[in-house]
């Protein structure tokens, strides 16, 4: 009657122990479709489908989604994992199922878009037809990229127009980058910038002027070359081509578009004209073709320096000695004829107007050195040359009458040579040019192309080579010692010596005077016949001997006789030097440095008379050798009775020049040569002086030269 009967029952349980509960199948399907930017990682978002929950179980958390890379691409497949289940009551049944997992293949990771920021530089350009731009990136930069990756920037830029114009807009156009693709980079927003776009044109080479550029020249041309100027923005490469292995070029760093070549030889120079960072412009080329010079060389003065001889004339004449074609040395003594002139060269011939110099007492020390067979080391060296730089009076040999003249003409006596000024030397030919009138002398020469010619210039009576054109010897100073008090108009001996001994054995001395302030009346020495003449404010004096004088420290050199004129005191500079003045020794070697010791003088009365200013006799001939006339100098301390008389070579008496009473002082009489009818040859003057308290007896050897 389906009644519970449960009661009416006594009931015992009994429990099984091996009873089995088995997992529920479970799958788990990723989500079809799924996109996302690409972030750098795997990570995938998206819901997935649940198959076979029981009844009151849940997905509590959604299924973990993974990419199988992080990179850019479609057709990806995505990975679902972990999902976890909970009952009703909030309890973890995931452990209850066996899950099956499956893969979606349909994902898509797509590219990040990057930005531009910051600012870039376009280059000026020359017309190509082209919108292409070259651009500085150095100041660009991407937004948006993740770390670490590594984007390069590449951008490409394209002008607004290709047409010519000045400030066009040049815009970023695309850009590449290194990032395995995962990135696109946006121009949206991009900066701008602009430059210009110039038209182009070929660099037309010519002459430093403006005309046509010259494709011929002569060996050791330098001529300039340009091109037209474009302003700024142009830059241009000059260069030599075909080998020009001795031509030089240079281009000016102020003024690139100009250049010089010195042209040795046969080549071309080439220019390339670039713009701005746009390249190539243009390019231009022209040869040249090198001639040989016909003649060149240079002319230098034989001393140490080999001084360049500047400014002389080179003529090229005929066999009748008319002139074909000249050219004047440049200042460092370069000549050339770049070809021959019209004409039949026959001789080169060479003339100078400048002053002759360099003679003195150390040239006429060496000259009689030669004269006597031992000539100084220097003479040996160039024999034939030097020989000829000696022989001033033109007699084919060098002996003491040319010394002699030296010395006349280093005091000025005398203002000239038999043989001239200027001797001229072809070391190339070893051969002396011919003079032919004063600076200007001849060489027989048959034209050959590509002929060096040097020349030396030497002064004759210069046989050392100690003179330097245009310049001077360094001063002997004047040194003052103390203070000798003269009477105004007084005759006084004044010494004047070396501050330092020496072998002396050629003395070439200028010595200045305040010729306003002090008369000369005579210079008197132990240097045995030396020679002095008095002439515009100087004491111009010669001496020279084989054998050497030793004079010791502030020994006397020379003592003058003077007389005071004018007011004088103890700070008149009375003395100087002439820069070439010199001393030597008997090797013809300058002795340096050379000091004199002269006494400050003063005759205001300042300081009383002074009581050494005793005079001796004094007996000179000026000049000496001489010709048509000399004079005679009497110094005497005291009044005496004075008998002059000249003498023949062999004592015998030819005239009596004086024989009278004379005061005190200087007295002077002439030696009337051509009056006499004199012959040339060795005379003696002889000096009988009697007075009170003393005497003389002096003989001086001259010579009359007509």
């Amino acid at each position: 009657a389906s009644a519970d009967m449960t009661a009416n029952y006594d009931i015992s349980y009994v429990n099984a122990t091996e009873s089995v509960i088995t997992q529920k199948a479970l799958t788990v399907t990723a989500p079809t479709g799924i996109t996302k930017v690409y972030s750098g990682t795997t990570d995938a978002t998206g819901i997935t489908l649940v198959s076979g929950l029981v009844t009151g179980d849940v997905k509590h958390t959604e299924a973990t989604l993974t990419y199988d890379t992080k990179l850019v691409a479609t057709g990806k497949t995505v990975t679902p994992s972990a999902i976890v289940i909970w009952d009703g009551a909030s309890a973890d049944m995931t452990a209850n199922y066996d899950i099956s997992y499956v893969n979606a293949t349909d994902a898509t990771i797509t590219k990040k878009t990057l930005t531009i920021s910051g600012s870039f530089t376009a280059y000026n350009k020359l017309f190509d037809n082209t919108t292409s731009a070259v651009i500085n990136n150095n100041s660009l930069s991407l937004v948006g990229i993740i770390n670490p990756d590594v984007v390069n920037l590449t951008p490409v830029a394209a002008f607004a127009s290709a047409a010519v114009g000045n400030t066009i807009t040049v815009n970023l156009t695309s850009s590449s980058s290194l990032d395995n693709g995962n990135y696109s980079i946006s121009l949206v927003g991009a900066p701008t910038t602009t430059a210009n776009i110039v038209a182009a044109s070929t660099p037309d080479i010519t002459n430093s002027d403006g005309s046509t550029a010259t494709v011929a020249t002569v060996t050791g041309s330098t001529l300039g070359y340009m091109v037209p100027n474009r302003g700024s923005g142009f830059t241009y490469v000059w260069e030599l081509v075909d080998v020009p292995t001795t031509n030089v070029l240079l281009v000016s760093p102020g003024s690139p578009n100009y250049a010089e070549v010195t042209w040795n030889e046969t080549g071309s120079l080439k220019v390339t004209e670039f713009y701005s960072g746009s390249g190539t412009d243009g390019t231009d080329q022209i040869a040249v073709t090198v001639t040989p010079i016909a003649l060149k060389g240079n002319i230098t003065y034989k001393n140490a320096a080999n001084t360049p001889m500047g400014n002389v004339t080179v003529s090229l004449l005929n066999a009748s000695n008319v002139s074909l074609g000249s050219t004047t040395t440049s200042p460092t003594g370069y000549y050339q004829f770049a070809t021959m002139p019209s004409g039949t060269v026959a001789k080169i011939q060479v003339s100078t107007a400048k002053t002759w110099g360099g003679g003195n007492s150390t040239d006429a020390l060496a000259m009689s050195r030669r004269a006597i067979g031992n000539p100084p080391g220097f003479w040996l060296a160039d024999m034939a040359h030097i020989d000829e730089v000696g022989d001033v009076n033109a007699t084919n040999i060098v002996n003491a009458t040319d010394a002699l003249l030296v010395k006349h003409r280093a005091i000025q006596l005398v203002s000239s040579f038999a043989a001239g000024d200027w001797s001229f030397y072809s070391p190339s030919d070893n051969l002396m040019f011919e003079n032919s009138a004063l600076g200007t002398a001849l060489l027989a020469y048959t034209p050959v192309p590509g002929t060096i010619k040097d020349i030396q210039a030497m002064c004759y009576g210069d046989v050392n080579g100690s003179f330097t054109p245009g310049a001077s010897k360094s001063s002997i100073a004047v040194l003052s010692d103390s203070i000798i008090n003269i009477g105004s108009g007084q005759l006084f001996e004044l010494p004047v010596k070396v501050e330092n001994s020496m072998d002396l054995s050629a003395l070439t001395l200028y010595l200045n005077y305040a010729s306003d302030k002090l008369e000369v009346l005579d210079v008197k020495s132990d240097l045995p016949d030396l020679m002095f003449n008095v002439k515009d404010g100087s004491i111009n004096m010669a001496w020279s001997e084989i054998q050497p004088v030793s004079i010791a420290d502030r020994g006397k050199l020379i003592t003058l006789v003077l007389k005071s004129k004018a007011t004088i005191t103890s700070e008149d500079e009375l003395f100087t030097c002439n820069g070439i003045s010199e001393f030597a020794n008997k090797q013809g070697e300058t002795i340096q440095p050379v000091n004199l010791v002269i006494n400050r003088l003063d005759n205001t009365g300042a300081y009383g008379l002074s009581d050494n200013l005793s005079m001796e006799y004094g007996f000179t001939v000026s000049p000496n050798p001489f010709g048509s006339t000399a004079k005679i100098a009497v110094t005497l301390p005291e009044r005496a009775d004075v008998k002059i008389t000249l003498l023949n070579s062999v004592g015998k008496a030819v005239a009596v020049l004086a024989d009278q009473t004379m005061d005190m002082g200087l007295n002077s009489w002439p030696i009337p040569a051509e009056s006499l009818d004199l012959p040339n040859g060795v005379y003696f003057v002889h000096l009988e002086a009697t007075g009170k308290q003393s005497s003389c007896s002096r003989t001086l050897k001259v010579i009359y030269i007509k």
